[in-house]
C-alpha cells in the first residue's frame, strides 16, 4: 500500500564539493529522462571502474538517486544531494535506504565508507543538477549495489526545499523508477547507428509505419493492425537496432507496438492497409495472421528508448526472409470520451529496423513465454 515517505538521516555527515574525483570527470554521451513528465534527467558516461553520473530535477530542494533492488525504497543504495540556497554550495550524502511500513517512514542511514565523490552542484530558477562519480563496483558490498551490465531500477525523489536540519529530511514531493540498461549504446545522444556498430557496412532501414489511420472519437482503447512486406534480400543481413517513432502529439496515446515476422507470403489484397486488430469482422483474417505472424522481431511500450544489439549479436534475417510479411500491431490508449466528442484522432507511428549485411559473431533471437489462443 502506498504511504507519505519522511525521511530520516542516521548519523549525517554532508560532502562539500571539493574539486575533481581520482576518477575525474568525463562527458556525458548518455542521457534520458527518467519520468514521463521529464522532470527528472539523467545523463551519465563510464569506463573500466568508475560511473559519472548527473542528474538534473525541477526542485530547489534535496534530490535523491539510487539503485533498487525491486523499484521500491526500501534498501535502495542511494546519494541525497542538494544546493544551498544561501550561498549556493552544493552537498551530497551517500547512504542507504530503509523503509518501516508500520510506522511509514524511510531512513536514509549514512555510509561509513563515502563513495560517492560530488563533482559538481547548479541551482537555477527551478531546477538543481547534481554531477557525481563513484566506482562501478566498491568494497562496501553489504551497502552499495554496483553498476553492473544486468537491468538496474534507477530510483530518484526530490522535495522542493532543502532540509532544515540536515540530520533530518522532509518527506518527497516528487518520486519516480525507471528500469535501464545503463551500458547499453541505446542511451547514447546521436541517433544514427551508435558507436559499437561503426564497423558495419551498408547499413539500411526498413521503416514501418502507419498512414494517417484514424483513430475514431468513440472508443477509449483500440489496437490496429498493418501487414508490411519486406525488401528483397539477397544475402543474410542483422538486425542490429531498433527504435519506434511515436508521432508528435500521440505520445499519450500510443501505448505499444509489436513487430512480428509472418512465415507465410500473403496475397496482397488478403487485408486493407491497416485494419482494427480485434473486430469481429476481421476475425477470419486476424486467425490466419496470428496462426503465420508469431516470430517478434521488435518491440516498444511506453517508456522504452532506441535498442541497439551488442556489438558482437545481431537479429538475422535470412535470404528466404526476402519478400515476406512483417505485422505491425499498435495499441492505443487513455482515450478519454469527452475529448473525442469534436475531433478523432490520426497517428503515423511506427517502427524503423536497422539493419546490416556485416554478419555478428552472434545470431539473436527472441524468447516469448504464455498461451496464444486464436478465437
Amino acid at each position: 500500500m502506498a504511504f507519505p515517505l519522511i525521511l530520516g538521516v542516521v548519523a549525517f555527515t554532508v560532502i562539500q564539493a571539493s574539486g575533481k574525483s581520482e576518477a575525474g570527470p568525463m562527458s556525458l554521451p548518455r542521457e534520458t529522462f527518467l519520468d514521463e513528465q521529464k522532470q527528472a534527467f539523467l545523463a551519465w558516461t563510464f569506463n573500466d571502474t568508475h560511473i559519472d553520473v548527473s542528474i538534473t530535477v525541477k526542485t530547489r530542494g534535496w534530490l535523491a538517486f539510487g539503485l533498487s533492488p525491486n523499484g521500491e525504497m526500501h534498501q535502495t543504495d542511494a546519494f541525497v544531494a542538494w544546493v544551498n540556497d544561501t550561498d549556493g554550495v552544493p552537498f551530497l550524502q551517500d547512504g542507504w535506504l530503509e523503509s518501516n511500513a508500520t510506522a511509514r517512514r524511510v531512513t536514509l542511514v549514512r555510509d561509513s565508507q563515502q563513495d560517492w565523490t560530488l563533482l559538481q552542484g547548479i541551482q537555477t530558477t527551478d531546477e538543481t543538477m547534481i554531477r557525481a562519480v563513484r566506482a562501478l563496483v566498491t568494497c562496501d558490498r553489504h551497502r552499495d549495489r554496483p553498476f553492473s551490465r544486468d537491468t538496474l531500477r534507477i530510483l530518484w525523489a526530490a522535495h522542493d526545499k532543502d532540509p532544515v536540519d540536515p540530520a533530518r529530511l522532509p518527506h518527497h514531493k516528487k518520486r519516480g523508477v525507471k528500469s535501464m540498461l545503463m551500458f547499453s549504446p541505446s542511451y547514447l545522444r546521436t541517433t544514427p547507428v551508435p558507436d559499437t556498430t561503426t564497423a558495419d557496412t551498408h547499413p539500411e532501414e526498413v521503416v514501418m509505419q502507419f498512414e494517417q489511420v484514424l483513430i475514431p472519437n468513440d472508443t477509449i482503447t483500440l489496437s490496429q493492425c498493418r501487414l508490411f512486406q519486406l525488401p528483397k534480400i539477397e544475402k543474410k543481413r542483422h538486425i542490429i537496432k531498433t527504435r519506434a517513432m511515436v508521432q508528435s502529439g500521440n505520445e499519450q496515446y500510443v501505448q505499444r507496438m509489436l513487430a512480428s515476422l509472418c512465415r507465410g507470403k500473403f496475397e496482397q489484397n488478403l487485408s486493407p492497409a491497416t485494419f482494427d486488430c480485434h473486430a469481429p469482422g476481421n476475425a477470419q483474417m486476424m486467425l490466419a495472421v496470428r496462426q503465420n505472424c508469431d516470430a517478434l522481431i521488435a518491440t516498444w511500450a511506453v517508456g522504452g528508448e532506441v535498442f541497439s544489439y551488442p556489438e558482437e549479436t545481431g537479429l538475422p534475417l535470412d535470404v528466404d526472409s526476402s519478400g515476406r510479411y512483417v505485422l505491425l500491431e499498435v495499441q492505443y490508449g487513455n482515450l478519454p470520451k469527452d475529448v473525442f466528442l469534436s475531433e478523432a484522432i490520426r497517428d503515423s507511428s511506427g517502427i524503423v529496423l536497422t539493419t546490416s549485411d556485416t554478419l555478428r559473431r552472434h545470431d539473436a533471437a527472441f524468447l516469448t513465454t504464455g498461451l496464444l489462443q486464436f478465437d
